[in-house]
């Protein structure tokens, strides 16, 4: 059963190439959401929450899609972020990044739906190591993310490269 919700067959890429090289190819049509959902979920299985944050490491897989070409010819954030800002209803029908605070030095952002229907925390994951890679790719260093948790304050999930549970 779909939901209409459609993806980019580059971001699908990704997560499959994540899965490893007998997960085969999305095509070049955009996937509907539950054959992501159903991807990213056999990531969580097999690598836990680390391989969901790691899973944007294998942007090379789509490395000559124009959209992510022009991604990455970006010099700072704030340009990425601009551009993705553009792009995204290409990249995904109902997902989006809201920008909640951009400093030099950080970033706040929330993903957040169109429809009705919220991003789950495991695509929130996923989508947090896309833009991991994305900003370490445009040359940012020392990159480290924190997830808000109400009970015991941000929750730290990436640090110097890696995961930090």
């Amino acid at each position: 059963m779909t939901d209409g919700v459609m993806l980019h067959p580059a971001i699908a890429r990704i997560a499959l190439a994540a899965l490893g090289p007998e997960s085969g190819s999305s095509g070049e049509q955009p996937i509907d959401r539950s054959v992501q959902a159903g991807a990213l979920d056999d990531i969580l299985v097999r690598s836990g929450p680390d391989g969901l944050l790691g899973a944007g490491r294998h942007l090379d897989v789509v490395a000559g899609d124009p959209i992510v070409l022009a991604l990455l010819n970006s010099d700072c954030p704030a340009v990425l972020l601009h551009k993705i800002e553009r792009l995204n209803r290409y990249l995904h029908s109902h997902h989006r990044h809201r920008v909640l605070g951009l400093e030099v030095d950080q970033v706040e952002l929330e993903h957040v739906s169109t429809a009705a229907t919220p991003p789950t925390p495991v695509e929130s994951l996923f989508v947090c190591g896309l833009y991991l890679e994305l900003f370490s790719r445009i040359g940012c260093v020392g990159l480290s993310c924190a997830f808000p948790d109400s009970e015991a304050g941000d929750r730290d999930v990436y640090q110097d490269g890696r995961p930090s549970g």
